[in-house]
This record gives structure tokens, C-alpha cells and sequence, in this order.
């Protein structure tokens, strides 16, 4: 938390910090929800996320082989929720089964520092005079109505458009963040630690942001926007966009996941495509590069990658213009073009010559874990 004229941000408050808009940042990018852990400050705070009933089906759990070679990759949602902590056992199994474990960014002090630097505005620049003072004040109401108290809303004044707007669907986690829960990937990150196996990150901090810092100010502040308006739409409606995402992933359906993505991200057909390509497809070639060169580097290694789920599908027939998901026709090797390639992980990696099988539940659906 900034306390004005160079005092030192509290950390806990800045780590894992959302890198997406709503469920593009949940599902789509690594730097986690900021945690409030030390910055309750007297005023209340949001009731812990609850569980909830929900069907499981599959998990998103591919195996990645190549001649003699073996990987997992691992479809994450970037949450402290207890559901998604709860890992299917045949992810438990992977995870066990593996040697070396690769989040998109490395869960680190240096990587949660430099989140922290680029996450916050110039001295001389505050996000009410950016955002204008109707704006400020749906955020503020926002931050209020979670239980934030004065401290917090000051901390978010020094916040960056995109930053807050990646924020502000997370808020009813942080009870659980306050108690110290960690988000899904950065637990798996720190247990790899611990088991002493290597852990690596796919992405740079630097790579990863910069997706934003494309976006002009004018733009971030409207993605800010939208995402006030797409609350206050759930409000109305009695939904949560990140509780059905949170179910959808669960569910173990790409479809549903695909469904979330159209419900919720209304911007205009060409905005909303340039935010896709930055955040999806064309990531989703880095990291498929990636994955292939660190397999060959270290072959000896059974790797274990967790990235984002909606990393995972191919976009809609409509949007690709052929069959998508596991049906899908592997993509031309080395594919490049000045359009970006739309193809999902997997149908990228099975291009790059790999075997690429997903998990099936041991307990049929409906079952519950």
C-alpha cells in the first residue's frame, strides 16, 4: 500500500496481481489477484468465497509426448477459490509424476516486485484525474461495498487503469486472501519448491505486461469501464461472472469456458479481437515455442506447465472458420502470417509433432469430488 512520498508499498497487498480483465484474467494470465492481507484497516471485509455444489467433470489435464519424452500441461483458473484448489486426482498424479514444474511467471519476490512497479502510476499522476470523477466513484463504491477501508481506496488511487480493472471482479477473495490462500498457481509453484524440483516461468513479468502497456490510456480506461458495467450487470441479475467461470472450469467443459468468454466481454467486435490476439492467441504461440524448447533443452525432465485454461481451446468455428477443441485439424508447422495465428495450446503443440491426450475423470461427472 503507497503511504504518499516514497513510503514502501506493502507487498502483501501487491502480490500476484491479476494480468487480465475479468475472466480473460482469471482464466488468461498469471499475475494473480493482489491480496489485502495487512491493509484491513478497520472497516470490514468481504465474506470468504463459498464452495458450492458443483459437477466436475474432466479436468483440463493434457499428457504431452513425444518419442520418449513426457509432459503434462495443465489448464489453471487464477483464484484462491477452495473448489479450485481442490485438485482432481489425476492432476495430483501429474504433479507427483513430474520433475520440473513451469508456471507462465515465476512466483517470486523479484517477479512480485516488478508486477508491484509496473502496476502503479508515476508520482505525479493519480487514477481519479485519469479516469474522471465518475468513474472514481463507481470504483470507489465498488471497494466500499467489498468492505475496503480508506487506506485501501488510497492505495488504488495509484493503481493503473488496467490494473484496477483486473482487480475489481476479485474482490470477494479477499478474506481468503487475507488469511494468507494463495492463488492456484502460485501454490503450485511454491509445492514444486518444496518437493525441490525446478520451477521456471514461461513469460517474463516484463513480456506479460507489456500486453497492457499496448493498450493507450484512453483504451484502458475503457476495458475499466466495461468491467464496472459488467458488475453492475451481475448485480442486477443475480450472477457472478467470476462464480460461473469459477463452475465452468469445473465443469471441465472448453465450451462453457467459450460461453463465459462471449457472455461476459460485450466490447465491440474489433476491440474485443485486438484484446484477444494480445491476450490469447498470440501468447498462446510463445508459449507453445516455449514448451517445445524446453522440452528439448531438458529431456531428461518429466515438465509439468500450467498456464491459463482459456489458453487451452481453439476459438469459436465462427471466429476460426474450422472445427475446434480436440476435433480440430492440427495447424501448419511453423505457422506465421501477418494475421495472428487463433489456435489453442493444445492444437498448437499437436502441430509441433506432439501426442497431446487429455485426462478423463476416474469419477464420472455428477459424481463430486
Amino acid at each position: 500500500l503507497v503511504r504518499g512520498g516514497g513510503r514502501a508499498q506493502d507487498l502483501g497487498m501487491w502480490k500476484h496481481l491479476v494480468s487480465a480483465f475479468v475472466l480473460l484474467g482469471v482464466l488468461g494470465a498469471s499475475l494473480l489477484p493482489a491480496s489485502f492481507a495487512s491493509a484491513q484497516d478497520g472497516e470490514g471485509a468481504a465474506a470468504e468465497a463459498l464452495p458450492g455444489s458443483v459437477e466436475r467433470g474432466d479436468p483440463f489435464l493434457w499428457r504431452i509426448e513425444k518419442g520418449d519424452t513426457t509432459a503434462f500441461l495443465f489448464g489453471t483458473v487464477h483464484l484462491p477459490d477452495p473448489r479450485v484448489l481442490e485438485l482432481a486426482p489425476e492432476v495430483e498424479a501429474a504433479f507427483a509424476a513430474s520433475t520440473a514444474f513451469y508456471a507462465e511467471i515465476e512466483a517470486t519476490a523479484e517477479s512480485t516486485a516488478e508486477v508491484q512497479r509496473r502496476a502503479l502510476l508515476p508520482s505525479s499522476q493519480s487514477l481519479p484525474a485519469i479516469v474522471g470523477d465518475e468513474l472514481w466513484q463507481r470504483i470507489e463504491g465498488e471497494l466500499r461495498a467489498a468492505g475496503l477501508g480508506a487506506l485501501n481506496i488510497m492505495g488504488m488511487k495509484r493503481m493503473r487503469p488496467w490494473a484496477v480493472g483486473a482487480t475489481l471482479p476479485t474482490l470477494e477473495y479477499i478474506e481468503a486472501q487475507s488469511k494468507g490462500i494463495e492463488p492456484l498457481d502460485a501454490q503450485l509453484f511454491e509445492r514444486a519448491l518444496a518437493e525441490d524440483k525446478p520451477a521456471r516461468g514461461l513469460e517474463t513479468v516484463e513480456e506479460q505486461i507489456s500486453v497492457f502497456e499496448e493498450f493507450s490510456e484512453e483504451e484502458q480506461v475503457r476495458m475499466l469501464a466495461h468491467t464496472l458495467d459488467q458488475l453492475a450487470a451481475d448485480r442486477r441479475e443475480g450472477v457472478s461472472t467470476i462464480e460461473t467461470t469459477v463452475r465452468a472450469w469445473l465443469s471441465g467443459d472448453e465450451g462453457a469456458l467459450l460461453d463465459v468468454l462471449d457472455e461476459s466481454f460485450a466490447i465491440d467486435a474489433a476491440f474485443r479481437e485486438r484484446i484477444e490476439d494480445r491476450l490469447i492467441w498470440e501468447r498462446n504461440v510463445r508459449f507453445a515455442d516455449r514448451i517445445d524448447r524446453a522440452i528439448a533443452a531438458q529431456p531428461e525432465e518429466v515438465p509439468f506447465f500450467a498456464v491459463g485454461a482459456l489458453h487451452m481451446p481453439d476459438p469459436r468455428v465462427e471466429e476460426q472458420g474450422e472445427a475446434s477443441g480436440e476435433d480440430a485439424p492440427k495447424a501448419a508447422e511453423g505457422e506465421t502470417g501477418e494475421e495472428p495465428v487463433r489456435k489453442g495450446l493444445v492444437t498448437l503443440l499437436r502441430a509441433r509433432g506432439y501426442t497431446v491426450t487429455r485426462a478423463r475423470a476416474a469419477v464420472p461427472a455428477g459424481a463430486g469430488r
